[in-house]
This record gives structure tokens, sequence and C-alpha cells, in this order.
């Protein structure tokens, strides 16, 4: 994989959820902890209606029966970021989940090399929020591969975008496109499964 043709001092930041891993983390979570303590699951539950859903995704990650595996990850994009980081290049990982699910991402990714932003108390890293941090911690410029409409105002302040998942190109705006590691659209799989098959 060729590296970028753009200054290096232009950090290279990733998303987590839908775009480095192909799944959710926060969301599988909620799954095994419904799964394997029905009675802890009910009551972040009841945390998440009271306080709201960045309080109770900070709170499922301090439960030890909500942790298992990694969702399938984005080869593609690895590589990217481990041809960024033999350039010269900073990688910063900016994850809307909790720290210790993202620190343990990047551990079992083999990039424990890369800085990482992360939710806080007070602050969710998502949308505004991961703009106004990336500017902070890359005050020379950034890159930003996302997945989400979430991410457009992130996008909006990048110098290039790299897309992953299911985002769409309108969600760059105006920052021009530098890479696509796109999954099918979830139409293309519904109309191949109608299809008929030849007898």
């Amino acid at each position: 994989m060729r590296p970028f043709d753009l200054p290096r001092d232009l950090a290279i930041a990733v998303d987590i959820d839908g775009t480095l891993l192909r799944g959710d983390l926060a969301a599988e979570a909620w799954i095994r902890l419904a799964r394997r303590a029905p009675r802890r699951f009910l009551a972040l539950l009841r945390r998440f209606l009271h306080f709201g859903a960045h309080d109770a995704k900070l709170r499922l990650a301090e439960e030890p029966a909500a942790h298992g595996p990694l969702p399938s990850f984005r080869a593609t994009l690895i590589a990217r970021i481990r041809t960024g980081r033999a350039a010269g290049r900073r990688v910063i990982i900016a994850a809307g989940a909790p720290r210790p699910y993202a620190e343990r991402a990047i551990d079992e990714l083999g990039l424990g090399d890369v800085e990482l932003l992360c939710p806080d108390e007070f602050s969710p890293m998502t949308g505004e929020a991961k703009a106004g941090s990336l500017l902070v911690a890359a005050p020379t410029g950034y890159l930003y591969a996302g997945d989400a409409r979430v991410d457009r105002p992130v996008w909006a302040h990048a110098e290039g975008a790299i897309m992953a998942g299911r985002a769409y190109d309108a969600w760059a705006g105006a920052t021009p496109i530098l890479e696509r590691h796109l999954d099918r659209p979830i139409v293309t799989d519904i109309i191949g499964a109608l299809r008929p098959t030849a007898a």
C-alpha cells in the first residue's frame, strides 16, 4: 500500500466502531451482558434510562460479563495505518467506545504504538466533540477515517476523508476523499437473496 502523497504532519485519525472494526463494541457488550448477567443488564438499562446513553456506555465497560471477543476487522484499513506509521505519520484512534474496550481492541490488533482519544465522563467523543478533540490533538491537521453520519463534523474539519463501512461520499462534504474501505450496501444483499437461482 502506497503512502499518501500529503504532508507528513497531517495525522491519520481513525474511528473504531464500524470503521476499524466491522461491528460495534458497545452493542455487542450489551448483548453479552443480557445473556450472561440479566440482572446486571436490567440495572444498567435503568441507569441508561435515568442518566442517558453516554453514562451507561461508560458503566458497561466496567461489567466483566460484557467483555468478549472483538468483531471482525478491516485488514485494508489496518494496512493503511501501518503504512502511515512506517512513513512517520501520527496515528490517532478517536474512539466513541469506552477506553477499556478501545485499549483492548488496539492491543489485539497489534496497533499499540498509536495515540488514543476516548470518551470521558464529560465528552462522548462523537460528532462535534470528536472534531474539537482532534483539532486540539492534531493542530497541524488530520485525515479522518469514519463510517457514520455522526462523523460529518469530523470530516468537515479534516484535510482528507477515508470512507469506511456503509459511509456515503456525501457525508464528507467538501473534504476530498482519499480512500474507500466500504461494505456492500445492505440492499445489494437483499436483492441478491431475492434473485431466483438457476434450476
